[in-house]
Order: structure tokens, then C-alpha cells, then sequence
């Protein structure tokens, strides 16, 4: 799993894209820190998942206050669904960025999305969103408490496992509907040290 962190990775132009993108966003929030989102809307949506704004509000009020800036990560084109968050947050897309991204090619802008919302202090996924899952993984490749597989990610759908990130929990199916601790949990411990340390 070292090795899956260090070299199966996005190519450098969606890098740093996603640095420029970033640099942005930590000079238009307070002291450089930011929260974020990842809000599913379009294609092979779960109807559980498919929440209104002022619900995902409802539910990562306590994690993330008011007047926060938030990056949010989403395929919903409409922004005015935002509308019931927007008031109460300084909130950010991708779209608000189009200088620094310059003339990278529109494809990578999902992928984009994801770096940028890894970085945050505080994250909402959606459940049975391997986009969700992936930006849970990267986070926990640098957050801390990774060795004991805890992060400071949350889910907005569904409400019942909104916690399912603060806790380890081990590989078990269905496999595609969240990341798992074990993809990062003591990355860098390495085997032949422990050799030597029960060896003495």
C-alpha cells in the first residue's frame, strides 16, 4: 500500500493545477485553513444520498461554523442549489478558479476537485461515492492520527453513518460504498525495524 501511495498518483499537470487551485483558496480564507465538501448530484445518484442543501447544512453544522470558507467539490451545475449554504458560508468552486487553471484540459477537473478538497481541515463526503472515497484516502495519507486510521472526515449521506470515518473499521463489503483505514493506517511502519526491536 506504500507503494500505491508514492506511485499511483495523478500525473503533475493535474498536480499542480490542483497546488495553484489550492495556493488560492488558503489566501481567501481566514489564516489559510478551509473546510469541504464533495456534494454528489448527477450521474447514478442513490436516492438516499440526493439530500437537499439546507440538510447537508443541518448536518455538518456542529463540524464546520459559520462563516467558514468552504471549498466545495460537486457535478451540480445549478449553484443556486447552494443557496441555503451560501449564506452562512464563504464558499468556493472550482469554477471560481478558471485563471489558475489556465488550459488545463476539462477532464482533469474532477480530479482537480479531489486534491483540493483532501487538503481541507474538516470534510463531508457522500456515502456509496468512490469519488468521496478516494479524497478520504489521499486525506488520510496526511492527516493526523492516520496510524490509528482517524481522520477528520465526515459523511452528509448517510446521516446514520456520518461518523464512519472517526473510527477505524476494517475492509468489509460492500467495497465501493467508502474508503477503509487500512489503506493508510500505519503506512510507513516498517517491518524490518520491528525485527529489530523484538530481536534485542
Amino acid at each position: 500500500k506504500r507503494f500505491v501511495r508514492d506511485h499511483v498518483r495523478y500525473i503533475d499537470v493535474v498536480q499542480c493545477a490542483a497546488a495553484r487551485v489550492l495556493s488560492e483558496v488558503r489566501k481567501r480564507a481566514k489564516d489559510g485553513i478551509f473546510d469541504a465538501f464533495h456534494i454528489r448530484r448527477g450521474d447514478f445518484q442513490y436516492k438516499k444520498t440526493r439530500i437537499s442543501a439546507q440538510e447537508i447544512y443541518d448536518i455538518s453544522k456542529e463540524e464546520i461554523p459559520q462563516d467558514t470558507t468552504v471549498y466545495v467539490g460537486t457535478d451540480e451545475r445549478d449553484k443556486k442549489f447552494f443557496n441555503d449554504m451560501a449564506w452562512r458560508y464563504d464558499l468556493l468552486f472550482l469554477d471560481d478558479f478558471k485563471d489558475a487553471l489556465g488550459d488545463v484540459d476539462k477532464n482533469y477537473y474532477g480530479m482537480i476537485d479531489q486534491i483540493v478538497t483532501s487538503r481541507s481541515r474538516t470534510f463531508f463526503g457522500c456515502w456509496f461515492s468512490t469519488f468521496t472515497g478516494y479524497i478520504t484516502r489521499m486525506r488520510g495519507y496526511h492527516a493526523v492520527g492516520r496510524d490509528d486510521g482517524i481522520t477528520d472526515s465526515y459523511y452528509y449521506a448517510l446521516a446514520q453513518n456520518k461518523y464512519a470515518m472517526r473510527e477505524f473499521y476494517p475492509v468489509k463489503q460492500a467495497f465501493y460504498s467508502r474508503e477503509f483505514p487500512a489503506s493508510w493506517r500505519m503506512l510507513d511502519y516498517d517491518v524490518k525495524d520491528d525485527i529489530k526491536k523484538q530481536s534485542k
